[in-house]
Order: structure tokens, then C-alpha cells, then sequence
């Protein structure tokens, strides 16, 4: 992709921004706060009324689009992130998600929602953001997610560390900048073969983001699906109703190559080796040419 079509790609996400009108602000230099005041739509639950894992993703990309773009209610990017995109473009190589159990409380309004946004970690490339939602009324979040984002030059794709003026001015207000950031070592755990599966899915057009790849959010959404997958070929009938009505507690994925429109993946799931419960589950995503996607970890709350 040239630099050209980078730079008008990222300005679509401006574009998204003002239409979806969510309010803003700042509250230091690291923080915002903000309200989604739709909230989740009625596509984002399943068939047992629970909210599905990747409209809670889809929710972070919507404030990561609205945050680093100019909005009718804050002018000002969050971390310059138009000055950045002058020279950059931000690549998402790993998220993290804890979602409590209210989130699955049917007796709890999902909207509107209350986010508060949070630079919480700048590496040599990379920095790390964090996003929690709120419900009108309870002080605990429904979810926390953690995404962290990798600096590439627009022009080369190579990762690159950023302009001195915005190391200065950061690195400073944030409290852990120099430490390492929340993401621990993932690899597919392969446990019994016995017990693995896997699912082949095909990357749609609706699928990628206007950088013409499949967009991060989607993955998740990959792996729960073979997740559901799975458990039908284990257990049949019963399996799709232990699908419809877990939640997920919390997962970490890292990405590691990107996809594209038409591209055929595999993903392989496997339990926990050790666990004594069937609540933990790895997933590994492959192209047609076995490199490999991403992993990831899930944990489901029990069948509820």
C-alpha cells in the first residue's frame, strides 16, 4: 500500500468517527472520557441474549476511531494521533479482554455506555492503550480491553520508533513507560490431539477495515466460532447450546500476519492440556500457506 493510499485510508476512520457522534473529552493528558450513547445495537447478542465477544471488539475499534480523530465534541486528537498518521501508520499486534459477569446480566441496560480511555504503556515501537466500559449507575466495568499498537513508517512498513517531541511529551505522564507492557508469552497449546479441531473459514469483504485487511476486531470472533464449532463435533445438540450460552471471561490474542479479501483460514482449538475444567481453550489461525495469523486464549465463564 503507498503512503498515498495509507494516509487517505486512515482519514476514513475520521469520516466514521462523526457519524457515530459519540461524546468525548479530555481529563489529562493521557485519559479521556467519553459516552457511547447508542450503545450496543441489536446484532451485537446471540441467541441466548448474551453479548458476543467480537461486538465488544468492534465497540474498542469504534473509540480508537473516535479518539485519534477530530470529533464535533473534541477537536484534539488523543496522543497527536494526527500528526502521527503525517508519518506512521498504527499497526494493532496484540489485545487483552476482561469482561465481568454483569456483562452477561440480562437485567443490566447495555446503553448507553460509558468509556474511559487510558494510555497506560510506551515501549521502544509500540504503546498500549486501555479502554473500560461502563453501564449508566455501576461503578465496576462491564470490560476492560488492552490493545496494543506497533508504530510503522508509512512509507517502508517497518516499525519504527516515534518522533522525539512525542516520546518527551508522553513518556512522562505515563505512569509505567518503560516497563514492559501486559502482554505475556502465547503459544498455541496443542494439548490432546484427541480433543483439537479444526474449522476452515473464508475472509469476506465486510470482514476488512479501509487499510484493505482484515480488521483486528474480526478475530476474535474467528476463534469463538470455532470454539462453537468444536464443541458441536464433541458434543452434538447439547454442544450448540453450551456455545449460545457461555460467556467469555477474558482472552489474549496476538497478531502476528495479516489476511486479506478471499483468503481461506483454518483455525485450530484445542482445551486447556491441564485444566479441570473445559473452560480454557487455545486457538491458532493459518493461512493457506500455514503461516501462521495469530493465537489466542480464551476463558469462558461456566454454562450459564
Amino acid at each position: 500500500m503507498s503512503s498515498r493510499i495509507a494516509s487517505a485510508t486512515a482519514f476514513n476512520f475520521g469520516l466514521i468517527a462523526k457519524q457515530v457522534n459519540a461524546s468525548n473529552k479530555f481529563v489529562s493528558l493521557v485519559k479521556q472520557t467519553g459516552v457511547i450513547h447508542g450503545g450496543f445495537p441489536y446484532n451485537a447478542f446471540n441467541g441466548a441474549a448474551k453479548v458476543r465477544p467480537e461486538a465488544m471488539t468492534s465497540l474498542v475499534e469504534m473509540v480508537r476511531a473516535t479518539i485519534f480523530n477530530p470529533t464535533s465534541s473534541n477537536k484534539n486528537p488523543f496522543i497527536d494521533a494526527g500528526k502521527i498518521y503525517e508519518d506512521y501508520l498504527m499497526f494493532i499486534n496484540a489485545s487483552t479482554m476482561e469482561v465481568d459477569e454483569k456483562m452477561y446480566d440480562h437485567n443490566i441496560c447495555k446503553g448507553p455506555l460509558l468509556f474511559d480511555v487510558e494510555l497506560d504503556h510506551i515501549g521502544k515501537t509500540s504503546s498500549q492503550i486501555k479502554t473500560s466500559f461502563f453501564a449508566e449507575g455501576i461503578s465496576k466495568p462491564l470490560f476492560v480491553s488492552r490493545v496494543s499498537t506497533v508504530l510503522v513508517c508509512n512509507k517502508t512498513r517497518v516499525p519504527k520508533p516515534p518522533p522525539e517531541w512525542w516520546a518527551e511529551k508522553y513518556k512522562n505522564a505515563v505512569e509505567d513507560s518503560g516497563k514492559t507492557n501486559s502482554f505475556g508469552h502465547l503459544e498455541f497449546n496443542s494439548g490432546d490431539n484427541s480433543q483439537s479441531s479444526q474449522s476452515q473459514f473464508r475472509i469476506f469483504p465486510s470482514d476488512c477495515d479501509s487499510y484493505r485487511h482484515t480488521n483486528w476486531s474480526h478475530y476474535i470472533r474467528y476463534c469463538h466460532d470455532a470454539f462453537g464449532l468444536h464443541m458441536i463435533s464433541k458434543h452434538g445438540n447439547s454442544g450448540f447450546d453450551e456455545y449460545f450460552r457461555r460467556g467469555v471471561r477474558c482472552f489474549s490474542i496476538r497478531y502476528q500476519k495479516e489476511s486479506s479479501i478471499g483468503d481461506v483460514i483454518t483455525v485450530k482449538t484445542s482445551p486447556e492440556k491441564s485444566q479441570e475444567s473445559d473452560n480454557i481453550f487455545y486457538f491458532k489461525i493459518e493461512n493457506e500457506a500455514k503461516d501462521v495469523l495469530c493465537q489466542s486464549k480464551i476463558e469462558y465463564y461456566p454454562p450459564l
